[in-house]
């Protein structure tokens, strides 16, 4: 093995099933989520709270119809000669609301309010197409979405803390938005990202509730069922996986390690590619990464091309982390070039060294090789 294998990549991919073909699937998360509402909000905020510190604060914002088009024409670019049709395809993981902050505020932060992702895109600068745009993608094979979260928050700890007067929460509130990322590593609980987390309290809405009211909206919006899903910051426990069977999840993207929220913070609980669990859902791992915004400086192409390699000798379909920060321009448009740049590029090398490469979405993933 290379001198670059480690313990940790061969365990990525040593159990679960083995697959006949080298099947590349890309995941990426956030669509439809606000994250920093602008860049006056992140100029404002970053006065108070070192918000530049983190990736996520600095670059990551609701996608634009140009973000959208931009990812589409690489993916369009870069076609696979296994077939005519085998363009590499993202699996857009979707939010599909975020806190109508107009109405929480109006009622005293005594009940909280969501709105549609579709209304945020209407009511957010050059994203009024974005939705159409993402549906012309899926329907010509470069898109599918799939369900992340009914909103990024996890709502009861959340108006709890802006019922309390906590500082930092109320500050993002006034600008619009729901957490600040003051950190390279956010801590998700305390900034109340972890969606399916443990709750202090039922008082506004309970999980079951939550996930449903999700699942509903993903599929009027969609106009299909999502079969699978990923929860926020890789937490989440039995009763969420009980109430997305219900409705028509089979599988769950993550990493190996599953999050458990407990009272005190959380159990591990880890899992290997395509692993039933006891709803008879599927877990599929993300053995490779291409996270361009977390360090700019590291060799991501090389880098995820050695983790599809890894993958590949194990048989293992290659699963690829890649958030939608990594190609996102509202709050800064070199990272959005640069992204895109660096997307190419390895497309270009993963099509140069595996020409009989298969791309699919995570679905067809479950579909083809886990049904």
């Amino acid at each position: 093995m290379s001198q670059f294998t480690t313990f940790k990549t061969v365990a990525l991919n040593f159990f679960g099933a083995k697959i006949p073909h080298k099947t590349i699937v890309f995941e990426s998360d956030d669509w439809g989520m606000i994250r920093t509402s602008s860049l006056d909000a992140f100029q404002t905020l970053d006065e108070r709270f070192p918000l530049s510190q983190c990736v996520y604060s600095s670059n990551d914002a609701l996608e634009r119809d140009s973000d959208v088009n931009g990812l589409i024409e690489v993916l369009d670019s870069n076609r696979s000669q296994a077939s005519e049709n085998s363009s590499p395809k993202f699996t857009l993981n979707y939010v599909m609301f975020n806190p109508d902050f107009g109405r929480i505020e109006k009622f005293g932060f005594q009940k909280y309010y969501r709105e549609s992702c579709l209304t945020t895109y209407a009511n957010y600068g050059a994203s009024d197409n974005v939705l159409d745009l993402v549906k012309h993608g899926a329907t010509n094979g470069f898109f599918m979405p799939q369900f992340h979260a009914t909103e990024h928050i996890n709502i009861n700890n959340w108006m709890l803390s802006l019922q309390q007067g906590d500082e930092s929460t109320l500050n993002a509130f006034q600008h619009s938005m729901a957490n600040l990322h003051r950190e390279s590593q956010s801590n998700c609980p305390k900034e109340h990202l972890d969606a399916f987390g443990y709750r202090d309290n039922e008082s506004t809405e309970a999980l079951e509730e939550t996930v449903l009211i999700g699942l509903n909206a993903f599929k009027e919006v969609f106009g299909f069922t999502s079969k699978t899903m990923i929860a926020p910051c890789y937490l989440w426990d039995s009763r969420l996986e009980k109430a997305a069977m219900h409705d028509g999840i089979k599988a769950f993207q993550g990493g190996t390690v599953q999050k458990i929220p407990t009272a005190n913070g959380f159990e591990k609980r880890r899992h290997y590619m395509g692993q039933r669990g006891k709803q008879g859902q599927r877990y599929f791992i993300r053995n490779c990464q291409f996270e361009r915004v977390d360090n700019p400086l590291k060799d991501w192409v090389n880098s995820c091309l050695r983790d599809i390699e890894m993958a590949f000798r194990f048989k293992k379909p290659a699963i690829i982390s890649t958030h939608r920060v990594n190609y996102m321009g509202r709050l800064n448009e070199n990272n959005r070039s640069e992204g895109l740049k660096q997307l190419d590029l390895l497309l270009k090398e993963i099509n140069k060294k595996w020409p009989d490469v298969e791309y699919l979405s995570t679905p067809e993933l479950l579909e083809k090789y886990y049904s």
